[in-house]
């Protein structure tokens, strides 16, 4: 139940690590704006779900007020598509419906994989469970990502990364 801005600090004072991940759970805006005041990047995820779509953009919009006002905030945000069947129409649109609407917004995306939801669904590190599967390529691509916005970001602040 803290303030959004006293998570801020906290994480701030764990200076030792490099990376520090929130999975906040959809729906909760109370939740999500304590991971947003925090982050300084933001993984947006959702699915072809409609629902999916209309948190998304809740989430998108709450990362949108806080630049315009200056507030603590992800500079940097993706989405991430995940459970994403080719075999499904809507799936295959959807990204090509994000591009429209949100242009400016990264694109990644995690493969649907039985395996990642049975490692999800056991807690079992998924390197542990499917160490060859494509969710794996997927989910090191959104890694790569976050690495190079955050040297990005350091280089154009002028700091040595």
């Amino acid at each position: 139940m803290a303030d959004p801005e006293e998570l801020s600090y906290a994480v701030k004072a764990l200076s030792d690590f490099k990376v520090i991940i929130f999975d906040c759970p959809p729906g909760s805006d109370h939740l999500e704006r304590l991971g947003l005041v925090a982050a300084n990047v933001a993984l947006v995820c959702t699915n072809a779900h409609p629902l999916g779509i209309i948190g998304a953009e809740r989430v998108l919009a709450e990362i949108s007020r806080r630049q315009e006002r200056h507030q603590s905030g992800p500079e940097y945000c993706a989405f991430v598509l995940t459970q994403i069947n080719k075999s499904r129409v809507f799936d295959n649109e959807l990204p090509e419906q994000l591009a429209v609407k949100y242009a400016d917004v990264p694109q990644l995306s995690v493969r649907q994989n039985s395996d990642l939801a049975w490692a999800t669904a056991q807690r079992v590190p998924l390197m542990d469970n499917s160490p060859s599967k494509k969710s794996i390529e997927d989910i090191e691509k959104i890694a790569r990502w976050i690495v190079k916005e955050t040297v990005v970001r350091e280089e154009s602040n002028g700091k040595t990364v």
